[in-house]
């Protein structure tokens, strides 16, 4: 069995390490100091169709098991573009990639005015985008009113909302994300590998 001694790393080093471990070994250990990081690997470990235990140390640490179920990708990991969830069918629309709370470069008043217009617009656009990831200040538009009823519209008609767990965290905002999942950078890198992937 390998261990992945994850602690202190930031993302998505743990995400990567445990990744590597897993191609040569069934079964993986992977010790990491906080919850996002926790949330990250057990999504990494449904991708891989592995089983997750985990375990809360009294050190307020995390002990995560990783076994190998089968050798076959999960449906999640076939999917022409590369999803940051496992529920439901994805959307055929473009992936967007959010990275500030504002939209072009200039006056910042403007700027927020636009980025609300074009969230709404995007809820009025066939087809549905297939995920919209949120970046940066990007993720407090989550949290903006005028801005998170256009991303709950999205979600609602199965656009697939996400945020970044280390921008959520520096901002403080982790606890009350509740518009769709905490990702991590090395799932976004996936999906901007594959097609139909605009950054904002």
């Amino acid at each position: 069995m390998k261990q992945v001694d994850a602690r202190t790393l930031a993302c998505p080093q743990p995400v990567i390490l445990t990744k590597k471990a897993l191609e040569t070994n069934k079964e993986v250990v992977t010790l990491v100091d906080n919850e996002t990081s926790v949330q990250n690997l057990q999504r990494l470990g449904r991708h891989l169709n592995c089983r997750v235990d985990v375990e809360s140390m009294a050190s307020g640490e995390f002990r995560l098991r990783f076994c190998r179920m089968a050798d076959e990708p999960t449906a999640e990991h076939q999917k022409t573009t590369p999803s940051l969830s496992t529920e439901g069918d994805s959307p055929q629309g473009r992936n967007f990639l959010i990275g500030r709370e504002t939209l072009g470069h200039g006056d910042e008043q403007l700027g927020r005015i636009l980025m609300k217009a074009f969230l709404y617009a995007l809820t009025e656009t066939d087809p549905t985008p297939n995920q919209v990831i949120l970046l940066n200040s990007g993720v407090k538009l989550a949290f903006d009113p005028e801005t998170r009823e256009s991303l709950q519209l999205l979600k609602e008609r199965g656009t697939q909302i996400a945020g970044c767990g280390t921008c959520l965290d520096f901002f403080g905002l982790t606890d009350g994300f509740d518009l769709g999942e905490v990702t991590n950078m090395y799932a976004i890198v996936e999906v901007l590998q594959g097609p139909d992937t605009l950054s904002l």
